[in-house]
C-alpha cells in the first residue's frame, strides 16, 4: 500500500540478516524484496554487514542503520553469590548442539545445563553430566521463567553458545548479551557476523564450528582458570553498562526515529 501511494505512513522495519535468494515463484521473502524494501522509510539493522549490504543492494544509505541491540542490564544482574557450578547453555534457533554434546560426552569430570530443542533423546539420557530442559513444544523463553533463567545463568561457571559456522548468522545475540550482563564469560561457535568480538573484548573463546575437541579445550581452560573466567564475565558487564545497555538502545532509536519524522 505504501508502495503504490495508498498510504503516506511512515513506515520502518527491523531487519536480522539478508534472506538467501529463492525462485520468485516460491512467494518466499517476498516482504524482503528489494521492491519493497524500498518503499520503507527506514530500516533498522541487528548488524552492520546487514546495513551495508542493504545499502549496496538498495544504494541509499539515509534511511538505513545499524543500531545495536542490548539488554536490560538491571534486571539482568548476577546477585546470587553461590559457587559455580556449570556450564550453561540456552538458546533454540539454529544452535548446533550436536556438537557441544559431543564435547560433553569427553568432560564426565564436568557438569551442564541445557536448554534447548535435542530431538536426539536418547544418547543425551545416558549422559549423568547433563541436565536438560527441553523446548521442543515451547519458545524458550517460555521454557522456564526469566528468574529461573537468572538463577541458571548466575550458577554457571560460563555461558556455551554453539552455532553451525553460518557466516551471516545473527543467531545466539540476545544469549551474548544476557551472558555478559550477567558477568559471565562466553564460549561461543566462530560464527555469524555479530558486532561484539568476544575475544577481542576479553569476554569468552571462540570455538571452531563443528569442533567438539575444540570445545573440551576452551571448557577445560575456564573450568582450571576460574579467576580468567571471573575477569572475562567483568568486561562483559562494563560494555553492558557502557554500550549495550537500555538507555543508550533508547537514545539511538530514539535519534533514528526522529530523523525518519523529519524527513519530507
Amino acid at each position: 500500500l505504501k508502495k503504490i501511494g495508498l498510504i503516506r505512513t511512515k513506515l520502518i522495519i527491523l531487519i536480522y540478516r539478508i534472506p538467501e535468494k529463492s525462485p520468485f515463484w516460491k512467494f518466499h521473502n517476498l516482504h524482503l524484496s528489494t521492491f519493497l524494501l524500498s518503499a520503507f522509510d527506514g530500516i533498522n539493522c541487528l548488524t552492520q554487514k546487514t546495513a551495508n549490504d542493504l545499502i549496496t543492494i538498495l544504494s541509499v544509505n539515509n534511511q538505513i542503520k545499524y543500531i545495536p541491540w542490548c539488554t536490560d542490564e538491571k534486571f539482568f544482574f548476577n546477585k546470587n553469590k553461590s559457587d559455580s557450578k556449570f556450564f550453561f547453555s540456552s538458546g533454540k534457533t539454529n544452535r548446533d548442539y550436536t556438537t557441544l554434546i559431543k564435547s560433553i560426552k569427553q568432560l564426565p569430570d564436568k557438569k551442564f545445563l541445557l536448554i534447548g530443542h535435542f530431538p536426539e533423546k536418547e544418547p543425551i539420557k545416558s549422559l549423568n553430566n547433563l541436565t536438560i530442559i527441553n523446548s521442543a513444544d515451547n519458545q524458550t523463553d517460555t521454557a522456564i521463567t526469566y528468574e529461573c533463567l537468572k538463577k541458571h545463568y548466575s550458577e554457571s561457571i560460563a555461558v556455551c553458545i554453539p552455532l553451525h559456522g553460518d557466516p551471516n548468522d545473527t543467531c545466539g545475540f540476545t544469549e551474548m548479551l544476557e551472558a555478559m550482563s550477567m558477568g559471565k564469560a562466553i564460549l561461543m561457535t566462530r560464527s555469524g557476523c555479530l558486532d561484539i568480538d568476544i575475544e577481542k573484548n576479553e569476554i569468552g573463546y571462540y570455538v571452531n564450528p563443528k569442533d567438539p575437541l575444540d570445545w573440551v579445550k576452551k571448557i577445560n581452560y575456564l573450568a582450571n582458570n576460574p579467576q580468567k573466567a571471573k575477569l572475562m564475565g567483568q568486561n562483559g558487564r562494563k560494555l553492558i553498562k557502557e554500550v549495550y545497555n537500555v538507555t543508550s538502545y533508547e537514545k539511538r532509536t530514539q535519534n533514528f526515529l526522529n530523523k525518519i519524522s523529519q524527513q519530507s
